[in-house]
């Protein structure tokens, strides 16, 4: 019985030699054969290494997971729990620490500066129209007041929803 894992380098050979000796029977040059056989002609690449590095540097191999086992600073550990303990040391050193997300005082003080800030350039732009002598319509007043207390319906509505 022949065995079932197939082998392509072996199988792409046997095709080759068929192909070539009928195309030299019929006085053909074919490029593709000879590029198959250069092909054929370079070692197959290695097969990849079944490991897990975890490094401190480029250079600085900390944890190696291997066939063998867990390997620390170059040093094989045998025991499990050894092993997890050094992980997770390994971890909690080089973990990016999350940023605690803002309070509700910090939210509060954030909408406020900007509500301040919309505030004060709403009057200022509203006293430059003024002070160039730019009439405003009863429609244009109302805009202006409204924009002037959005910000504060902003907060307003934002604190009723908190509480």
């Amino acid at each position: 019985m022949t065995d079932p894992t197939l082998n392509f380098r072996a199988l792409c050979e046997e095709l080759l030699t068929a192909f070539e000796i009928q195309l030299e029977e019929m006085s053909i040059d074919n490029r593709l054969c000879k590029r198959a056989r250069a092909a054929l002609a370079t070692p197959p690449p290695e097969p990849p290494t079944s490991r897990i590095t975890f490094n401190a540097s480029p250079t600085e191999e900390i944890i190696r997971l291997d066939k063998e086992g867990f390997h620390y600073k170059g040093q094989f550990i045998a025991d499990a729990g050894e092993a997890h303990r050094l992980m997770l040391v390994f971890l909690k050193q080089h973990a990016k620490a999350e940023p605690e997300p803002p309070t509700d005082q910090e939210i509060a003080a954030a909408l406020q500066k900007g509500a301040d800030q919309e505030f004060y350039a709403t009057v200022e732009a509203l006293t430059e129209y003024c002070d160039a002598g730019v009439e405003l319509t009863d429609s244009d007043a109302r805009e202006v007041l409204y924009e002037l207390r959005r910000p504060h319906i902003v907060l307003d509505h934002w604190g009723n929803e908190k509480q």
